[in-house]
């Protein structure tokens, strides 16, 4: 599983994960739905409970916990973070992935 998570996003990813309480929790990636185009939807949440089946990746400080579902489509993507008046937070590249023609990330 190859999964690349930006320098800034990293930062920001530790800024929040610092304000997490005991016990540390890994951030969960996964695919949460689909467009009405077919392109896929990934969210990012703070988990403590790693399932038997999970992929886990780390970076450091940071955990990632990834179902078996999500990890196919997750592989080779990057995680990056974008600080803009318009659309800030964080966004998943997928491999192959040409963008959502209904205008999500």
């Amino acid at each position: 599983m190859n999964l690349t998570i930006t320098e800034e996003a990293n930062r920001q990813l530790l800024r929040l994960l610092k304000e997490q309480a005991e016990p540390t929790p890994a951030l969960r990636v996964a695919v949460t739905g689909q467009c009405g185009c077919g392109n896929l939807h990934f969210g990012l949440a703070w988990d403590r409970e790693r399932r038997p089946d999970d992929i886990h990746l780390e970076y450091g400080e940071l955990q990632l916990l990834i179902d078996p579902v999500s990890a196919p489509h997750l592989d080779h993507a990057i995680i990056d973070y974008h600080s803009d008046p318009f659309d800030s937070g964080f966004h998943i590249q997928v491999a192959g992935g040409g963008g959502c023609g209904c205008g999500h990330h």
